[in-house]
């Protein structure tokens, strides 16, 4: 959806084979990296980083455990990789609204 902005992706991480498809379809001269806990760095060029987490802590109808949950909790490796690589300027990070109720 940035594309029109003049973003341009560097690397896609997606370990869901079904979405890996959609990806590689979509965006075949991408890098595609498979697991988030396993991403030691992000590309240099890297201004932006947009991230989605599993939301099955945090929705309603899941668990409800919080953004510490096993699933939920993916979202360290993102601050992880933030801290990593400071001239990230802009984070999107896309969940449910109970992200922020459930702290």
């Amino acid at each position: 959806g940035l594309r029109p902005y003049g973003v341009k992706v560097e690397l896609f991480c997606e370990i869901e084979p079904a979405a890996q498809a959609v990806l590689r379809a979509h965006h075949p001269t991408v890098r595609l990296h498979q697991d988030v806990t396993l991403l030691d760095q992000l590309p240099a060029r890297g201004r932006l980083l947009a991230a989605g987490f599993p939301c099955t802590d945090l929705s309603k109808s899941g668990k409800k455990s919080g953004i510490f949950g096993d699933a939920s909790g993916l979202v360290r490796d993102v601050f992880r990789l933030l801290r990593a690589h400071p001239v990230v300027e802009m984070v999107i990070l896309e969940n449910v609204p109970d992200l922020i109720s459930l702290g």
